[in-house]
């Protein structure tokens, strides 16, 4: 089916919403369609992510934004780990410890500088002859092999979480305004779809999201994707096309591959914390470094007994 029918259908069933984008369109035949819907419920602005059937038409499930672990686990664990929970203040928190944890991985590698090498040649042997030499070495050598990953961890984390050092995130969050609903469209998204492949070869759609007029109407049809010239440290997601809502024009095009060199560092903060920049080998190397900072937590929590009881 015509992706702007499809649009149009979900609309139409969710007279709540007010912005309805396609989070992800579908990579395979067999995939489908991801429509990301933000409603208003109440005073309230929530987030639901529909999954429809392309053929078809079908809704095949929904996953609410904030839905329990049985209902989106992977989500729940997300907003774990940046909000525990929390909502603000737990947000708020898990900034100021992203600092603490930078302040920690660079005092460490200063206390240990001279064991540096040392471990990276592999000439420290561990003592396991008792709990307290055994743990002061492990720590070491662990904290000396993992230092990088942590800090690269640590810091863009923190870039994630940069706005609670700004006085916007302690302001009072203002009530919805005026709702309108979300718009229709007047283009084909197919037509849209061939354009890009024809005018921008380069650029590889994955979504796109509908900007609005102050009125509520259709202003531009925003195609973000991949870039096939980009470096594989920058995102598949920050590339994007535009055109305008009524008469299908390209309005214009951004590469990342052609981006200043301050934006293509923006770009690869997200493929560096969560290691999508290669394939599953980098994923089970960042999750065996992933350990590092728990054991790290035990062997420091140890030698701090050592040092207080003797």
């Amino acid at each position: 089916m015509p992706y702007a029918t499809l649009h149009e259908q979900v609309r139409r069933s969710t007279p709540e919403a007010y912005d309805i984008g396609i989070g992800r369109l579908p990579s395979r035949p067999e995939r489908s369609v991801t429509f990301d819907i933000a409603y208003q419920a109440g005073t309230e602005r929530r987030f639901r992510r529909t999954f429809v059937d392309p053929y078809s038409g079908a809704v095949l499930g929904q996953k609410e934004g904030r839905a329990s672990f049985r209902d989106d686990p992977v989500g729940w664990i997300h907003r774990l780990h940046y909000t525990v929970l929390s909502g603000k203040p737990g947000y708020c928190a898990i900034g100021f410890l992203s600092v603490l944890i930078i302040v920690s991985i660079t005092t460490g590698l200063l206390v240990y500088r001279r064991f540096i090498l040392r471990a990276l040649l592999f000439r420290v042997r561990l003592r396991l002859v008792d709990w307290r030499s055994g743990a002061s070495d492990l720590h070491r050598v662990v904290g000396v092999w993992a230092w990088l990953f942590n800090l690269v961890i640590a810091a863009t984390g923190l870039w994630f979480m940069r706005d609670v050092f700004t006085p916007g995130f302690y302001r009072r969050a203002e009530l919805p305004g005026q709702f309108h609903p979300a718009p229709t469209l007047a283009v084909s998204l197919d037509a849209l779809l061939a354009t890009a492949a024809e005018r921008v070869p380069d650029f590889v759609p994955l979504g796109l999201r509908i900007v609005k007029r102050p009125d509520g109407g259709a202003r531009a049809v925003v195609m973000f994707g991949n870039d096939r010239r980009r470096f594989f440290l920058l995102s598949p997601y920050d590339s994007n096309v535009w055109f305008d809502a009524r008469s299908g024009a390209l309005e214009g095009a951004h590469l990342v591959s052609r981006a200043s060199l301050s934006a293509k560092l923006q770009s690869s903060v997200g493929p560096l914390h969560y290691g999508q920049w290669g394939g599953v080998q980098v994923k089970m190397v960042y999750a065996l470094f992933a350990l590092a900072p728990p054991l790290l937590s035990i062997t420091g929590f140890l030698l701090w007994l050592r040092r207080r009881h003797g």
